[in-house]
């Protein structure tokens, strides 16, 4: 048992500490939209006359979340495609399934730093496995103004999926502490600003829960 494991783990010298391998999932492992799976559209319509930010996206009015959070107000004084001086966008990692970088609401030089983690694979191929890390991207980074699709909430950060779940919309502890890690040794070479990682485990586990290896990794 795990108990067992950690005693005879405890007497080897090059062990500083154990725990258990900790399963995560998605928190919302769901199917996604198989359509324009690259952000989250709702049904409902927005005035946008009130803005000086106009979009051409073709369902940017049915984003209900971008007048929620008043990104069209936002976008008239801050975009992250500008931020931080003469180019050098804002980058957020995304720390999931992947991402679909051939997706025609991304633009190919606003990805970034793309690495998977999961066994069988390695380098930049982060192909989606799930479709859930292309959705979160979408939400986030969308290309806004270009005629297609939706606009991401953050208007042109660039984006660094960084893959650790699999098509199952699972992984463990040590995964995921690879993920941040990257993330980490290459925060100032791409400006990355924001993580998002989108894991949760049972209520039952999580009482029990300590990851002391991941937290402080994170």
């Amino acid at each position: 048992g795990v108990d067992e494991a950690s005693a005879m783990l405890a007497g080897v010298d090059f062990a500083s500490a154990s725990q258990p391998n900790y399963v995560y999932y998605l928190q919302d492992a769901t199917e996604q939209d198989d359509g324009y799976s690259a952000g989250a559209l709702e049904a409902g319509s927005i005035d946008l006359t009130a803005q000086s930010t106009i979009l051409d996206d073709p369902y940017a009015d049915k984003q209900w979340a971008l007048e929620a959070v008043h990104a069209y107000e936002a976008w008239d004084y801050y975009r992250s495609e500008t931020a931080e001086g003469e180019g050098n966008p804002v980058t957020v990692a995304v720390i999931d399934s992947g991402m679909n970088v051939n997706h025609e609401d991304f633009e190919s030089d606003r990805i970034v730093g793309a690495q998977t983690y999961l066994t069988g694979k390695s380098g930049s191929d982060v192909t989606d496995l799930n479709g859930h890390g292309t959705h979160v991207a979408g939400i986030i980074a969308a290309t806004a103004d270009n005629g297609k699709g939706v606009a991401g909430v953050s208007y042109n950060a660039r984006i660094m999926p960084v893959q650790v779940l699999d098509e199952n919309g699972g992984t463990n502890a040590a995964t995921l502490m690879k993920g941040f890690k990257y993330v980490a040794d290459h925060a100032d070479e791409y400006n990355v600003r924001v993580v998002n990682v989108s894991i949760g485990t049972t209520a039952a586990d999580y009482e029990n829960l300590k990851d002391t290896a991941l937290t402080t990794s994170i």
